[in-house]
């Protein structure tokens, strides 16, 4: 799994201590040569002659170290100031490196990395090479005798010709069939396409020892353990038949354990619960799909992202974030699994909650659907968990619950099997003996509002009256009907397509909104399509162009007609260029027709 020592933003930060004393001129040495060992250091992302991003390792050098101040407040303040700036790798290098010196020496430095180039595993990658480096510089000694590394740049060309690249066509094969398990989202929010972000941190010696028993036990690692409590938290307080969570996988092959780069992917891991398992068979369950989600992982997010818009178009409907989790631990932690269930006990029984704080930030847009993050790390045998929740999803006490729930559930559970009702009273009061609630009845896991589906239909021009019925299957799945009246003396027309395209553009992973399975429609009146206008034209010549293709279809989505995610970028220049604007990147991931895409399409002049 992922290590989770990396800033909630797109930027990691790693401060280092040199272990001999450097003057400015030797740090600038040691980075330099850090700079000419790790190709991810000179990484640049540029638009090839195709138009399609291209990985080169030509940065421009960096400029100097920056120097911070040695209070902490100014520490923080510079740190702010350098690290909080996105990086443009079009222009340049994904480091930036800044300096505290005590008088003529320098005592730490910050790297400042794109996360684009470097992920949790690579942290102690670089301690080591920076460890090895300040030798070498502050001893004087000779530079050690250059080794062959595994760099980025091999990965890539090993996706594309080489080794890894039966893997990854085989992975791009599997998630287009696994896609179509992905529940579109386990919880309604309260309000649209906001984010009332409330944010936590949990600190508790509990839960170490009792992950090592409860995956000695199931024969299983404390990951899929982890994973599994954050499932049966889920949908206990959903009441979904299915969960889903995203999860973070390391991503790297053997070859690529010692590269400085970014390989961690986060993919989803779906588990069945409409039979209401207890915890002992989800851990089961969680284990069976994380080794098919880990099998193959070789896939880009550009690649995934395209899958679910396809099967977002598919459905119509789209697909939410949800909730993603990151978990990782120390080698402390690691030889843990190796003591024995007396010891672990023994542990437990001793260990203490050490801190809960929790806090509300503020509201701001959210447009993927993102219910929750968990980033889960154990060190020095105490487990920290930082999250972010969305308050329009979850109560605070909700929030408590997937804090401290995890530890109460597993307690529960290591005397013996914990059972479904079991796993719901904990999720809902913290006790698992208390009397359990009533069942609450579920129509599947569309979660679908009819109201909102009703509210988006009348705001079409042709439309006067909505109504949509909800009716649920056996399976656990729905299905939704729609009856639609037309507005007397109304010049657009109403079929079928028109109104599930003029729904799909309202359709967002923000909103419990979908597209129903059949429309009837009174006064129906049915035309054939008219001649494309031109904004839609030029989408689809641009579309053509860019992409290499000779034929478009304006009905269909943009990843479903073939074209690539990785060439929005080109197609927006190229539309520029012919004087259209009003698309950006997101919206060709949105589950609309090229029709739709181009009437957002605007003139400059207009």
């Amino acid at each position: 799994m992922q290590d989770t020592r990396l800033r909630a933003g797109s930027n990691a930060h790693v401060w280092l201590v040199p272990e001999y004393p450097l003057d400015l001129g030797q740090a600038r040495r040691v980075v330099d040569l850090l700079v000419q060992r790790h190709e991810a250091f000179r990484t640049l992302i540029v638009r090839g002659p195709d138009g399609l991003p291209e990985q080169r390792t030509d940065a421009p050098a960096l400029d100097g170290l920056l120097l911070l101040e040695e209070t902490p407040e100014g520490r923080r303040s510079h740190e702010l100031a350098i690290g909080e700036t996105e990086f443009d790798l079009s222009r340049e290098g994904p480091l930036r490196v800044g300096a505290v010196c005590a008088g003529e020496r320098v005592t730490e430095l910050l790297f400042v990395i794109s996360h684009c180039v470097f992920d949790g595993h690579s942290i102690p990658l670089l301690q080591a090479e920076f460890a090895l480096a300040v030798r070498e510089v502050a001893l004087g000694a000779e530079p050690a005798p250059p080794r062959q590394r595994h760099q980025p740049l091999d990965s890539v060309f090993a996706e594309q010709s080489g080794p890894l690249a039966q893997h990854r066509a085989a992975s791009t094969a599997h998630w287009a069939r696994a896609v179509r398990e992905i529940p579109n989202r386990m919880f309604v929010p309260a309000q649209d396409d906001v984010m009332h972000n409330h944010t936590a941190m949990y600190r508790t010696e509990r839960l170490a020892p009792l992950l090592a028993l409860a995956a000695k036990r199931h024969r299983t690692t404390p990951a899929v353990v982890h994973a599994a409590l954050v499932h049966a938290l889920l949908a206990a307080l959903s009441a979904a038949p299915r969960s889903v969570v995203r999860n973070h996988f390391l991503g790297r092959t053997d070859a690529e354990a010692e590269t400085i780069g970014c390989y961690h992917c986060i993919l989803p891991v779906v588990v069945k619960t409409s039979d209401r398992p207890g915890f002992g068979e989800l851990v089961g369950r969680v284990a069976m799909q994380t080794l098919r989600a880990q099998s193959r992982y070789r896939i880009s997010n550009l690649t995934l992202r395209g899958l679910v818009s396809a099967e977002e178009r598919r459905r119509g409907v789209a697909i939410a974030d949800g909730t993603i989790v990151n978990f990782s631990f120390d080698e402390g932690f690691a030889s843990l699994l190796g003591e024995s269930e007396e010891e672990l006990l023994t542990a437990a029984g001793a260990a203490v909650e050490l801190e809960l704080l929790m806090g509300r930030n503020e509201t701001v847009p959210e447009h993927r659907g993102l219910d929750c993050y968990f980033m889960t790390r154990i060190e020095d045998g105490v487990a920290v968990t930082y999250a972010t929740f969305n308050g329009a999803v979850f109560t605070t006490p909700q929030m408590r619950a997937m804090l401290i729930g995890p530890e109460q559930l597993l307690a529960a559970h290591l005397q013996e099997d914990l059972d479904w009702d079991g796993i719901c009273r904990i999720a809902h009061g913290g006790d698992p003996f208390a009397p359990a609630r009533p069942a609450v009845p579920v129509a599947g896991v569309d979660l679908v509002l009819p109201e909102r589906v009703d509210e988006a239909l009348v705001s079409h021009p042709a439309v006067r009256t909505s109504s949509t019925t909800v009716t649920p299957g056996a399976d656990g799945t729905v299905r939704i009907e729609c009856r639609v009246t037309r507005e007397p003396g109304a010049e657009e027309t109403i079929t079928e397509e028109e109104l599930r395209e003029y729904l799909l553009c309202r359709v967002r992973p923000g909103a419990a909104t979908v597209v129903p399975h059949r429309f009837l429609i009174e006064d129906e009146v049915k035309e054939g399509a008219g001649p494309a206008e031109p904004p839609v034209l030029a989408l689809l010549t641009a579309v053509l162009e860019v992409n290499g293709m000779s034929t478009a279809d304006e009905s269909q989505g943009y990843t479903e007609c073939g074209a690539a995610l990785g060439a929005v970028p080109a197609v927006v220049d190229h539309l520029a260029a012919q004087g259209y604007s009003g698309l950006g990147p997101h919206d060709f991931t949105l589950p609309m027709s090229m029709r739709s895409l181009g009437r957002r399409l605007r003139r400059s002049e207009e």
